[in-house]
């Protein structure tokens, strides 16, 4: 069933801010000269929200691409004068899929995460390595407005937001007194973590980072630093949505400390990270045709609307930060 509509306009906007706090603990544990080990736990708060809308949908006018109409009323006003029934019911639902859109979702919810380590230090070698467990979170909405169709949004509802587990090494070598080298790798064990819709089941494995740096006391007071991260994740097509994504990485980053007391010490750091592309093609755009028959259209004329497209996941991501660390 064709309408000869090959143009729309919308008014988008989302934000989305996600949030963990954490209050940790721990006691360290010295065996000898060279190892030493950890053990300890850290109580974890979520704060996510969540607020956007579409509004505005217009499309052109059936046959004349030129005239913009707004698409929820022009569909309806097309199913009221429309006899056929199955053409009727179509119409219908195009008129309540274009109408406007709105979402204000506040999430909370808080877990514990274990967490075992140890050090092994020998001459001008330092390696550390630990593992955070698995942090079982649900996450309880605290909805305004859900028009957008997603149950998953609705007031009350729990969803699974688990942290991963995650293993951390790191080796460090003193080149020299004032310049130190360390490289570091971390796992994280996503596809045993739980996530909404289980969408831990959409990725091919964990993901992997590599890190890499260089410190160097320029003066007893003044202190520099550089170093990169590649990130790399098990992405799968189903895994990826417009409202949570990740894409791989590359993260550079500079930093310097500077002692203003004898215990006293200002850090200031800067980063930025490269992110790439993810392209996701679709033959059937947005599984239309199963969402139709979801809502109620007969298999037979959706299985008929296949609309081809391709959705690009990228962002971008600049960060600056200050803190002051004090000697008791």
């Amino acid at each position: 069933m064709g309408l000869d509509i090959s143009k729309y306009n919308v008014d988008s906007y989302m934000e989305g801010k996600q949030y963990i706090f954490g209050l940790q603990l721990g006691a360290t544990y010295k065996i000898n000269d060279h190892l030493s080990v950890f053990g300890g736990m850290r109580v974890n708060f979520v704060s996510n929200s969540y607020f956007g809308y579409l509004r505005n949908i217009e499309v052109n006018y059936p046959g004349n691409e030129n005239l913009m109409v707004p698409a929820s009323d022009t569909f309806a006003k097309m199913a009221d004068g429309e006899t056929d029934p199955t053409t009727k019911q179509y119409l219908t639902l195009l008129s309540t899929a274009t109408a406007d859109k709105e979402l204000d979702c506040d999430q909370t919810g808080w877990g514990v995460t274990p967490i075992i380590g140890a050090d092994f230090k020998m001459g001008k070698w330092n390696v550390g390595v630990k593992y955070e467990f698995n942090t079982k979170l649900n996450v309880e909405n605290k909805t305004k407005i859900n028009s957008t169709g997603f149950p998953a949004y609705d007031d009350g509802v729990n969803t699974p937001h688990d942290i991963p587990s995650l293993l951390t090494v790191g080796v460090s070598y003193e080149i020299l007194p004032v310049l130190r080298a360390s490289i570091g790798y971390h796992h994280f064990f996503d596809t045993h973590a739980k996530m909404a819709d289980n969408r831990q089941k959409h990725l091919s494995g964990g993901t992997n980072e590599y890190l890499g740096g260089l410190e160097w006391d320029i003066t007893k007071a003044i202190q520099i630093s550089g170093g990169m991260q590649r990130t790399k994740y098990g992405l799968k097509d189903d895994f990826m949505n417009d409202i949570s994504f990740n894409v791989s990485s590359y993260t550079f980053g500079f930093g310097a400390g500077f002692k203003v007391a004898h215990n006293i010490k200002l850090n200031v750091a800067y980063f930025w990270t490269n992110y790439e592309t993810y392209d996701r093609e679709s033959a059937v755009y947005n599984d239309l045709p199963t969402k139709l028959i979801s809502m109620g259209l007969p298999e037979g004329i959706a299985s008929t609307i296949t609309i081809p497209g391709t959705d690009s996941f990228t962002r971008t991501n600049k960060v600056f930060g200050i803190g002051i660390d004090y000697t008791f």
